[in-house]
């Protein structure tokens, strides 16, 4: 696993007939080389199977260090995971904020364990 704890993600179009994509804010997962690290993914569905997924580091932006690309490969499943079992916030309750949701998310989309 790559994708820690995911802080926020959102749904966005390049203008009116612009195609859609996902930005996700995330930490590294514990168990990876990346762990803790601050990651913006920007991810784009698509019909033909293609890896259109973006991973930068926030660090290293801040930092202004154009070079910090990771291969977007290594996180992709994972976030489509996520895009896939996004719960709106309207889905979960009128009055539900977006980090409720994202946490429905993300525990709708956790492997499940043997014994839960």
């Amino acid at each position: 696993m790559f994708v820690g704890d995911v802080l926020d993600m959102g749904y966005h179009r390049n203008g009116v007939g612009g195609e859609g994509f996902w930005t996700i804010i995330f930490r590294g997962h514990e168990h990876c080389d990346c762990a803790g690290e601050l990651f913006v993914a920007t991810y784009f569905e698509n019909d033909e199977n293609a890896i259109r997924t973006a991973v930068l580091r926030v660090r290293a932006i801040e930092a202004g260090d154009a070079q910090t690309a990771l291969r977007g490969d290594r996180f992709h499943d994972e976030l489509k995971t996520l895009v896939e079992n996004y719960v709106w916030p309207h889905e979960v309750n009128d009055k539900v904020d977006r980090r409720a949701a994202i946490a429905h998310t993300r525990k709708k989309s956790s492997p499940k364990v043997s014994g839960e």
